[in-house]
């Protein structure tokens, strides 16, 4: 027996499944990367080429952290690096998304650099997220979560690299 619909409802059904599957094809989900010990990322497709970690923690002096996916490399610049405090591979989380569409945002890599002894958690964790272009390796995005004065509240900064650093850093980062 067939579905009736009222006559108003009709000419809104084409709209209605149009508006669904648009939202549909925005929609993605990040996926967990695991780093390896030698910092390769081995869950990013192949068709980006390897891609590759290097974080180097030296001493009191903010750490090292250059990205490698296939033949495109970046050196984060030191003015953005003084910004993380972790200390331990084990502080790193990273994710990825590359099965959405690129219109609205890049396919991408973010890492998050948790401070020492704080929760692994976006939500109340401090920490510093930077985001990457996975195409070309390339800095887009730098979030800053940290505790306000005695812990009450946090603030949660959104900038971009050139707002913490010059533009000749950033171009010797490239």
């Amino acid at each position: 027996m067939p579905i009736r619909m009222r006559p108003l409802l009709r000419p809104l059904l084409p709209l209605v499944l149009l508006w669904a599957t648009a939202g549909a094809s925005y929609a993605h989900e990040d996926r967990i990367l695991k780093l390896a010990p030698d910092g390769r990322l081995p869950d990013v497709p192949a068709t980006f080429g390897p891609a590759t970690v290097d974080f180097r923690v030296r001493g009191d002096a903010p750490p090292r952290l250059k990205l490698t996916i296939g033949a495109h490399s970046y050196a984060v610049p030191e003015c953005v690096t003084r910004l993380i405090r972790t200390r331990e591979r084990r502080d790193i989380a990273i994710r990825g998304s590359w099965y959405h569409t690129e219109e609205r945002l890049p396919y991408y890599i973010g890492m998050t650099f948790y401070d020492p002894g704080s929760e692994h958690d976006q939500a109340e964790g401090q920490y510093v997220q930077l985001l990457f272009n996975l195409r070309n390796a390339q800095l887009l995005d730098v979030w800053v979560s940290r505790a306000l004065f005695l812990g009450f509240g946090r603030r949660l900064d959104q900038k971009k690299p050139r707002d913490y650093c010059s533009a000749a850093e950033l171009k010797a980062a490239s």
